[in-house]
């Protein structure tokens, strides 16, 4: 039992480790940001950063809180630099992993965003400036990927800030 906690307590710190540089970014941003579903579940943030879908149980724990489940929005993952033979990865062979990255290793920001529209109107804008060009070059300053446009679109739907391409979807 004391060697599975020592092992707990290694992979939760490497984990957050890995988190530190998205957090920092994050932090630059008027939001409130927390690497722990806890504290958005409970109400202390706007946002929880997750590598990896959160679990069933915190999911239904924010539905039982507030009514309504958290709004799921991709954010990046980290950005291959090499390819297989060694050379240095082209330019959009991000935007192409992105879509093949393994859930777990993406990492996602889960929101509370109210169904009214004064939550959302106070917390999309915020959401909003994270798809702009000076956030997205900061992402891949720091390794991780950029967004891909279908995932802005996503975001922008999602946040209300324009409806979607085709009737009754999500794009």
């Amino acid at each position: 039992m004391k060697y599975g906690l020592i092992l707990w307590a290694v992979l939760a710190s490497q984990v957050a480790q890995a988190d530190e540089p998205l957090l920092d970014l994050l932090a630059e941003q008027p939001l409130k940001v927390s690497p722990d579903p806890a504290v958005l579940i409970l109400g202390g943030a706007d946002a929880a950063l997750s590598q990896g879908p959160w679990s069933e149980g915190d999911v239904l724990a924010f539905s039982q809180a507030h009514g309504y489940r958290p709004t799921v929005l991709p954010l990046t993952h980290v950005a291959a630099r090499e390819t297989a033979d060694g050379e240095a990865a082209e330019e959009d062979s991000d935007q192409a992993n992105f879509y093949r990255a393994d859930p777990q290793v993406a990492y996602y920001l889960y929101v509370n965003l109210p169904p009214e529209a004064g939550g959302r109107e106070r917390l999309a804008p915020a959401l909003g400036d994270l798809l702009e060009p000076a956030f997205q070059n900061r992402l891949a300053d720091r390794g991780f990927a950029t967004l891909p446009e279908v995932y802005r679109q996503l975001w922008r739907v999602r946040l209300g800030q324009q409806p979607p391409r085709y009737d009754n979807g999500y794009l």
